[in-house]
């Protein structure tokens, strides 16, 4: 077991995540989790995270279980910061319903999870256009506030000129921008995102 040798950023981040996800459920997240809530792109990008954090004594894994990993008790192991941060109203997400803006009450969020952001707020998922992403009913959505939007990111949109918002995907295809489900409802169509002004980017999600 090494458990000095340097982690990168990126296996920190993975690190820091399951022994918070442990710590929050009492079990240990699947690898599609882990992804969704830590920003890398691929299950195989998980594993090679978890393969070095295994590597390095910090957890061990049972091939033969979808929730393989133990994390292993280590005594130079730091207590995971938390901050709070408001819950503010909610955001419905397919029908781009109006999201009360009131701070309904603040909850405690490991640092892990915000990826430095202080600013950062939750909103209360209602609806069902994004439920093949993971993001389904009562779900509380992590968000950074921000007007800007990368290819491929989730975020928070207000439609122009009205008090509505929602929760979509942001792609750009064939030079035009637009806001896209992703859910088993086939209700749910693409939006142009030049009707919407984005608020803010999802970054994960609590339980």
């Amino acid at each position: 077991m090494n458990t000095n040798a340097p982690l990168s950023e990126r296996a920190t981040r993975v690190y820091d995540y399951v022994r918070t996800y442990q710590k929050q459920f009492g079990y240990t997240p699947s690898i599609q989790e882990i992804k969704q809530n830590t920003d890398i792109q691929s299950l195989r990008g998980v594993t090679l995270q978890l393969d070095k954090l295994e590597k390095n004594g910090l957890i061990r894994r049972n091939k033969g279980s979808r929730r393989a990993i133990q994390v292993m008790k280590i005594s130079s192991v730091t207590v995971e910061k938390t901050i709070s941060i408001p819950l503010v109203g909610q955001i419905h997400a397919g029908a781009a319903n109006f999201a009360q803006e009131h701070i309904e009450e603040y909850r405690k969020v490991p640092s892990s999870l915000l990826r430095g952001r202080e600013d950062a707020f939750l909103l209360r998922i209602k609806g069902t256009s994004m439920n093949q992403a993971g993001y389904l009913p009562d779900d509380i959505a992590i968000v950074i506030p921000t007007q800007t939007a990368n290819n491929n990111d989730i975020v928070i949109a207000h439609a122009n000129e009205e008090e509505t918002a929602t929760i979509k995907r942001y792609k750009v295809v064939y030079g035009h921008s637009l806001l896209i489900p992703q859910s088993d409802d086939p209700q749910y169509q693409p939006l142009p995102a030049e009707e919407f002004t984005i608020q803010g980017k999802v970054i994960g999600k609590l339980q």
